[in-house]
C-alpha cells in the first residue's frame, strides 16, 4: 500500500511526509502539529507549532536546506560517531 499516492510524485522529495490513521497526508511543517498530536504530551507544542503555520514552514525549511551542515555538527557533538 502506498501511504503517499495522493502527493504528486514530484512533491514527494520536496520534503518529509506524515500520514494520520484517518490516511490525511500532512507535509513539511505542515506535518509537525498532526505528528505532535500523536505522541504522549504533544498536544500543547503541537499547538505551538499550529498557531503559526507560516513560521513553522519557514522554519522546517531552514533547517531541511541546512540537514547536511546540521548534521555534521550533531555526528561531531552529538553521541553519534563520525562514519568513514
Amino acid at each position: 500500500m502506498n501511504l503517499l499516492a495522493g502527493v504528486d510524485e514530484s512533491l514527494r522529495l520536496d520534503s518529509w511526509h506524515f500520514v494520520s490513521g484517518d490516511g490525511e497526508v500532512h507535509s513539511a511543517g505542515d506535518a509537525f502539529g498532526p505528528l505532535l498530536r500523536e505522541l504522549p504530551r504533544g498536544s500543547r507544542l503541537a499547538r505551538l507549532f499550529e498557531l503559526s503555520p507560516a513560521l513553522t514552514e519557514r522554519g522546517y525549511r531552514f533547517v531541511a536546506s541546512r540537514r547536511t551542515s546540521l548534521g555534521k555538527l550533531v555526528r561531531r557533538f552529538g553521541s553519534v560517531p563520525p562514519t568513514g
